[in-house]
């Protein structure tokens, strides 16, 4: 370490011989490669990997579901989705509370992910809006079904078997035509 001494004369600079300067040796650009892999790979090890990108659901506590929604779309704030999903009883996560999950560089104070913000909402009120979806699912195939059965007023009925639309309730994958 360098000393200075500060006299009634000029002043003096005493170099110690123990100065240390960086290597500038190949070896030490390996060892710095090897120890940024084990960072990235114990890094690797402690996220759950999925090919989902979206998935959240190892992150959600006890009571409360979590989801992506839309921020921005092509860079551009889309606030009627955003408004949309806060009127629906969504709220922004905190970055802080799952700070593995946002960008190393990020400071911003909520997750977001290619346009998409991380999302909660306590669980029975998304289990209420998913039953909700799925009833008015049912609704619409029953709408359906009613509006290719019935007949307007002062017509036949389809009440004959080969009047009658033959209306097919499987769930099963739609045949591709080969090109």
């Amino acid at each position: 370490m360098d000393e200075i001494e500060k006299g009634d004369g000029p002043i003096v600079i005493k170099r110690s011989a123990k100065t240390e300067r960086p290597s500038v040796r190949p070896d030490d650009s390996r060892t710095a490669a090897a120890k940024r892999a084990q960072e990235l790979r114990e890094r690797r090890e402690s996220r759950v990997v999925q090919d989902d990108e979206f998935a959240v659901a190892h992150l959600e506590p006890e009571g409360w579901k979590y989801q992506f929604n839309v921020w921005s779309v092509y860079n551009k704030r889309e606030d009627s989705s955003y408004r949309a999903a806060l009127d629906r009883g969504w709220q922004l996560v905190p970055r802080l509370r799952h700070p593995e999950e946002a960008a190393s560089d990020s400071t911003d104070e909520w997750i977001f992910r290619k346009g998409m913000v991380l999302m909660e909402i306590p669980r029975e009120i998304w289990d209420d809006m998913q039953k909700d979806e799925i009833k008015a699912a049912r609704d619409q195939i029953r709408w359906k079904e009613q509006s290719l059965a019935g007949t307007p007023d002062g017509t036949m009925t389809r009440d004959h078997a080969q009047a009658r639309p033959k209306i097919s309730k499987s769930y099963e994958a739609i045949p591709i035509a080969d090109k």
